[in-house]
């Protein structure tokens, strides 16, 4: 995506449960390329309803779950109380060379629970690349 373009935002995802194994659900992004971008923003947007009180943990990696990890290393956390529904935003950016210099690339962003389980009512994520103002 060049720099200036309009965010890519995936099919957002309407089913599934996080739970307490690592990346228990798992979104990937489009597909993207950028060219002289300062770097890529990834926004992900999480409702869900927690069992109890729960902690969410966001994290964002480079191609897979086994790929570098975007920073913070220990990912964002949210937390739902009680079983209502809750909604969260994650933003992560990334300026390595992975995103100045990428070519049909992929982010994966990974939720776990602290406890118990929580269904998915909708997440979805948002690239955009960032550029220098003038």
């Amino acid at each position: 995506m060049p720099a200036g373009s309009g965010p890519a935002v995936t099919t957002p995802i309407t089913t599934g449960t996080i739970t307490t194994g690592a990346n228990s659900i798992t979104i990937t992004t489009n597909p993207f390329s950028t060219g002289s971008a300062g770097g890529v923003l990834i926004t992900v947007y999480l409702t869900w309803t927690p069992s109890a009180t729960q902690t969410i943990t966001c994290k964002c990696y480079q191609t897979a779950t086994t790929g570098t990890q975007v920073a913070p290393t220990a990912g964002l956390i949210a937390t739902g109380t009680g079983t209502t529904e809750t909604t969260a935003t994650f933003t992560f950016l990334d300026t390595s060379a992975f995103a100045l210099n990428a070519t049909g690339a992929v982010y994966v962003v990974g939720f776990t629970a602290s406890t118990g389980t929580g269904p998915i009512a909708y997440a979805f994520t948002e690239l955009e690349t960032t550029a220098p103002l003038s």
